[in-house]
């Protein structure tokens, strides 16, 4: 499903895994001949992170949110191109991706707590694609069970709901995602990163009392102005050539706010999403949502400093802000950020296995 997964996530390492960080041994920090000096363990970790991060760069365009920090790497006529995105979204001089109407409708039967299965599972078998996903997913190491699920209505009855909703939003996204062509690089990694954020905010929810469908929604929607924004620097007759990840990040940043908004409005999403979409790195200004807000942006950070590689800013998450807002005593955090890593490396590897 998600062969380009495979080299975009660090792999598993101990701090965190168990909400404590690891303390090396007295062996471990003795060098050779027992000398007292950096541990030759911590030296090959941080070779071993920098390798990563460097794959990362070689073989995607990177997390397009570091990117966008980057004073250099843009291209000649980047603030021109600034200039036009920015008058297209004013002027709303472009196209929003549409929802299929069949999963429209079938996210709209399953998010009524008195649904008809049998009439969700009938519309959902309109649509060859959702169906064959939804089956595949039923089956998966998350969700099987001794038995597999052979008919669409014993993979509806095995997900739930909650579950289906969530994942007829997942199809919907990758397909919206997917459907911008020539710019596959980037759109890969909006993929990655908006599945891996959902995750990450389902993986951390119950510890802070949340529902943990409704925070995969959050996380997996709350970037989806970065599609629209792709869809106009596509349709600006841009190619992957064209562009530079500096130049996308730093365009990324400036307005998937706002675009997301648009496209969440035209989607009808509950108000909750729309306002998480429309405010979310200003959680604290978010005032309907600051907690779910305040979640995403967590989670969002998390995926920033684990997709790079980047372990010294993860552990520096303990004084978040968010943690705040979340109302998180600083006792608590460690085991936060360890339910967070755990599952960025949960989905990693269950992804490298399908793939």
């Amino acid at each position: 499903m998600l062969s380009w997964l495979k080299s975009l996530f660090a792999r598993k390492r101990p701090e965190y895994v168990r909400g404590q960080r690891s303390t090396p041994s007295a062996d471990t920090r003795r060098g050779a001949g027992g000398d007292e000096g950096p541990a030759v363990s911590e030296a090959v970790e941080a070779v071993r992170r920098k390798s990563e991060a460097e794959k990362w760069r070689a073989d995607g365009v990177g997390n397009l949110d570091s990117q966008a920090k980057r004073k250099d790497g843009g291209i000649e006529n980047e603030h021109e191109l600034v200039v036009r995105v920015a008058r297209r979204i004013e002027e709303r001089t472009f196209d929003l991706p549409q929802l299929p109407a069949t999963q429209m409708a079938a996210m709209n039967m399953a998010g009524d707590p008195n649904c008809d299965i049998n009439g969700v599972v009938e519309l959902i078998s309109t649509d060859p694609v959702l169906s064959s996903e939804l089956l595949r997913i039923a089956n998966s190491p998350a969700y099987s069970k001794d038995e597999p699920a052979e008919t669409l209505h014993e993979a509806v009855m095995r997900l739930g709901t909650r579950v289906l909703r969530s994942m007829i939003y997942t199809v919907s996204i990758r397909g919206s995602v997917v459907s911008v062509k020539g710019l596959k690089t980037y759109s890969e990694e909006i993929w990655r990163q908006a599945f891996m954020v959902g995750n990450i905010a389902k993986g951390i929810a119950p510890k802070l009392k949340m529902e943990p469908e409704k925070a995969f929604l959050l996380g997996l929607l709350h970037d989806i102005g970065k599609i629209v924004l792709l869809s106009i620097l596509k349709s600006e007759n841009l190619n992957a050539k064209d562009l530079t990840p500096s130049t996308v990040g730093r365009i990324f940043y400036r307005f998937h706010e706002r675009a997301g908004g648009l496209m969440a409005e035209t989607w009808k999403l509950s108000p909750e999403i729309i306002s998480v979409i429309q405010k979310h790195h200003d959680f604290r200004g978010n005032e309907e949502h600051p907690r779910s807000a305040a979640l995403v942006s967590l989670a969002h950070r998390m995926d920033l400093h684990l997709s790079t590689a980047d372990n010294e800013s993860f552990d520096e998450l303990l004084e978040a802000e968010e943690f705040d807002v979340l109302e998180v005593l600083p006792g608590d955090r460690e085991a936060i950020l360890s339910a967070g890593r755990a599952a960025y490396q949960q989905e990693f590897a269950r992804n490298r296995k399908v793939a």
